[in-house]
């Protein structure tokens, strides 16, 4: 028997050494053919093209896995109990994630960022994490299983809902496999992990503030940017945006059932800007999805008592904390949850629980903002307190320029807001705008007392409610909201669910507000369509097209950037006015992240000579005026700083001190020729 026990043991040893050989050499085979064949420069077009999205697919695919093989040894050592199959994968690929990006921000503080860093990391990695990736694979292959069999005993509805689904999807990801042409991405999204890889380290940066910011999603794109891949970065949110979707499922499944749980999904995607923020260079899926989760973890601490899920909730909150300031707001709310759900056990059990999680949050956040302390003397550095570089002025109109989000701040405004971010969204957003609106369900919410639910729904929208709040209190963009949504959508699930249970009299109102969640994510999708349609990213993903006349068609002054970028010599430097997308020239251009410094500086000016003397000072040889950048600053120019600073240059322009060398309908690039 006990020979028989040991060659069992053996051979299974065996099988595990041949396994972590033939996934060590998969991860090393796709490594190495990412680093033999680099992205091809923006004028290439071809079979080149697919040549390079396969390896952009490859090599996220085989990082995700990576990611989530050590998140599942992580989720083993905390062994929260009770979870399910679907809220294991979620907490694995959030925590994965996480550790993957606070392995390069170890990198990065001790100088130690290069690519060859990054490929040992993710090579390691997926060496010590073997097993737990083939564990990984088998339950993802078991949730396939499961989702296909749910779906062949279910409904019509439910199999279009999710043909509708898996076309978003689809198009999404054909938007993700095109250049980066989103403002935020091209702006500190991808040139701040640039910056940093350059670099070999994580420096400050006084041209591009948001460079200085909490960073842990975007250190996750230097993994792709090491070797020039900007796909990469953009399938990582992307990937986010899964994570942020099945993490509404997987509450609304353990709270309510599996069919409420789909249309929770269903309801988030009636949102028809979520899958383009999904397809961006962006953080905020990423961040929203930290901080949904741990809202999950805080339920399941408040069912189950087990400090391992009020640790993972301090774990994930930090995950957020650490990624966008807004996260802030989100560590606020869930310390209000924590202390709700522990007020009834004693002071000491409050104060006990708070500290738990709270130390766990702040401890794994406090990198980015101990930094920030050290370097600027402000953790939250420039806000609030300002910095080097931040006179009371410029912070004053910074802060104004995020408050003319919204629909407005009076007594009036404020109690109409719920119906103002649906009336008048174009006011809550800065990108894609005219979509930018919640789920049209979302206001069935206010019938909520009619039909409350169990209490962890209560729980739910309290977080939102919570949340919401203390967004209206900042800069009321839409997509600050995001972590509320999914609470929201599962909650308004158990709306549709209690208020019509069954068909009453002749009309079947069971179906009729599914195939109403349905019809709305169908308008997600028309959109999508329309996006790929006008855009039409899968022309250079395929090599119809070259990177660079794609850019020319879709970003408006990347004709005068280019220009600025290979014409000008190396020694100019070219002050953007209006736009802070740098990215396709780090070198010789100079970004206006924050949009009134500059504007600022030429209203102190009272000449064209003064001002030209002051660029000479700066070091700016040129000019680089975006005319739709501008236009759109004019819109949130409460002071009318970025007004006069326009009326000034356009007069002063027209003098001996500025040589117009290029311009366009969007665009014009000046050299500045006296001083």
């Amino acid at each position: 028997m006990q020979e028989r026990q040991s060659g069992s043991r053996g051979a299974w040893q065996g099988a595990m050494w041949s396994w972590r050989l033939l996934w060590s050499a998969l991860i090393a085979l796709v490594l190495l053919l990412r680093a033999l064949f680099p992205p091809r420069d923006l004028d290439a077009s071809g079979p080149i093209a697919l040549r390079d999205g396969a390896l952009s697919l490859a090599h996220w695919l085989i990082f995700l896995l990576v990611a989530g093989s050590v998140g599942l040894w992580l989720v083993r050592r905390l062994s929260p109990p009770g979870s399910s199959d679907l809220e294991t994968l979620l907490y694995a690929a959030a925590l994965g994630l996480g550790l993957m990006a606070y392995l390069v921000l170890g990198l990065g503080l001790t100088g130690l960022l290069y690519p060859v860093s990054l490929q040992l990391t993710t090579l390691v990695i997926g060496l010590l994490t073997a097993p737990y990736a083939r564990e990984l694979l088998g339950r993802l292959s078991s949730l396939a299983q499961g989702l296909r069999g749910w779906l062949d005993s279910g409904s019509a509805i439910r199999r279009i809902s999710a043909l509708v689904t898996g076309l978003i999807a689809l198009l999404a990801l054909v938007h993700t496999l095109g250049p980066a042409w989103d403002y935020d991405g091209l702006m500190y999204h991808l040139p701040g992990p640039a910056y940093f890889l350059a670099n070999h380290r994580i420096l400050p940066n006084l041209d591009n503030w948001y460079v200085n910011g909490p960073f842990t999603v975007e250190l996750l794109f230097t993994y792709g940017l090491a070797y020039g891949d900007v796909v990469f970065a953009k399938l990582i949110h992307y990937s986010f945006g899964w994570v942020y979707v099945a993490a509404a499922v997987a509450v609304a499944q353990r709270w309510l059932g599996p069919r409420q749980a789909w249309f929770s999904a269903v309801i988030l995607l009636g949102m028809p800007t979520l899958p383009i923020w999904a397809s961006f260079a962006y953080v905020d899926l990423g961040w929203a999805s930290f901080e949904f989760l741990a809202l999950a973890a805080g339920l399941m601490w408040w069912q189950t008592r087990s400090d391992r899920w009020l640790v993972l909730a301090g774990v994930l909150t930090g995950l957020a904390v650490g990624s966008k300031y807004p996260g802030l707001m989100g560590c606020a709310a869930m310390c209000g949850l924590v202390a709700a759900l522990s007020a009834g056990h004693g002071l000491g059990r409050l104060v006990r629980n708070l500290s738990l999680f709270l130390g766990v949050a702040l401890a794994l956040a406090a990198p980015w903002y101990a930094k920030n302390w050290l370097w600027f003397g402000n953790p939250v550095y420039p806000l609030y307190l300002g910095g080097p570089g931040w006179d009371a002025e410029r912070l004053r109109l910074y802060q104004a320029y995020l408050g003319t989000f919204g629909a407005g701040r009076s007594l009036l405004d404020w109690l109409l807001l719920p119906w103002n971010i649906y009336a008048r969204h174009e006011q809550f957003g800065a990108v894609m705008n005219r979509i930018d609106v919640p789920s049209l369900l979302f206001p069935l919410l206010l019938l909520y007392p009619l039909r409350r639910g169990p209490r962890a729904i209560n729980l739910l929208l309290a977080f939102a409610a919570a949340r919401s709040m203390l967004w209206a209190f900042g800069s009321q963009q839409t997509r600050f909201l995001l972590p509320a949504f999914p609470a929201m959508a599962v909650a308004t699930t158990h709306m549709l669910n209690r208020l019509f249970p069954r068909s009453v009299g002749r009309l079947p109102w069971h179906i009729l507000f599914p195939a109403l969640a349905v019809a709305l994510s169908g308008i997600t999708l028309y959109y999508q369509v329309v996006v790929v349609a006008q855009y039409a990213p899968h022309l250079p993903a395929v090599g119809w097209e070259s990177t660079r006349h794609f850019l020319r068609r879709i970003v408006r002054d990347f004709p005068a950037v280019e220009f600025a970028s290979s014409v000008l010599p190396a020694s100019a430097r070219a002050l953007q006015l209006g736009d802070g997308r740098a990215y396709y020239c780090q070198e010789r251009c100079v970004p206006d992240p924050d949009h009134f410094r500059w504007a600022v500086q030429i209203n102190r000016r009272t000449s064209v000579g003064e001002l030209a003397s002051w660029l000479q000072a700066e070091g700016y040889t040129h000019l680089l005026l975006s005319w739709e950048d501008i236009d759109f600053l004019l819109q949130h120019d409460p002071a009318s700083t970025m007004l006069s600073a326009v009326l000034r240059l356009k007069e002063w322009m027209t003098t001996p001190c500025f040589r117009v060398v290029f311009a366009d309908e969007w665009s014009t690039l000046a050299e500045v020729s006296c001083y």
